[in-house]
């Protein structure tokens, strides 16, 4: 055979040859619903979650001040070898015990938990937001130089509170001083202390 007798039947061979179809003309519409329908479960599923990590992470974001300005008091009695209030003020400067209004932190030698002209202001957090609750049953935490707290010891919440859903922190102080943390949440029903009472939310 000649070669020019091949390369017309290599021609022939290639016009007549069906195509393959191409694998990667991408996803058919049935595939793209199965993909949807898993899409859209898993958002479901992980939406009660994502929903408690935003409510955690803003009452966090309102607590973390107020662990962070306990421990600096008690720290600062000790370095400063004196006594260190923390508690909220009023239009006279007294301690009172509405815990939802600003929070100061000053340094009051007599104990009398009255910030007067001479009582150094060391730091301050704001009110808390609308949306949740500071609470404790004395008008003042104090700490001698030692870190004590003596007969200011107790315990102060901070909750948080979004439709049925609870979220709250307590920090239990000890008449040492020492600090201890609990977290709860709850949906439905109110938050509890370690004791099993409810903490106040409202």
């Amino acid at each position: 055979m000649s070669r020019t007798t091949t390369t017309i039947t290599k021609t022939i061979r290639a016009h007549h040859t069906p195509q393959r179809p191409n694998k990667d003309h991408g996803q058919t519409l049935i595939e793209l619903c199965v993909c949807l329908v898993i899409v859209a479960t898993l958002a479901v599923a992980a939406a009660p979650n994502m929903h408690r990590w935003h409510q955690r992470h803003h009452h966090d974001r309102h607590f973390l001040p107020l662990q962070n300005t306990l421990q600096f008091a008690r720290q600062q009695a000790v370095l400063l070898n004196s006594s260190i209030t923390v508690c909220p003020l009023n239009a006279q400067n007294h301690c009172h015990a509405n815990w939802h209004d600003p929070i100061s932190v000053f340094e009051d030698r007599n104990r009398n938990r009255q910030r007067e002209p001479d009582d150094t202001l060391l730091q301050q957090i704001p009110k808390a937001p609308h949306d949740s609750l500071r609470h404790y049953w004395r008008d003042a935490i104090v700490f001698d130089n030692k870190g004590f707290a003596g007969f200011t010891n107790g315990t102060l919440s901070h909750c948080f509170q979004q439709n049925n859903t609870y979220s709250a922190t307590v920090i239990t102080i000890s008449r040492l001083g020492r600090m201890r943390i609990h977290r709860e949440y709850q949906q439905n029903q109110p938050a509890k202390n370690t004791q099993g009472n409810d903490i106040p939310c409202n």
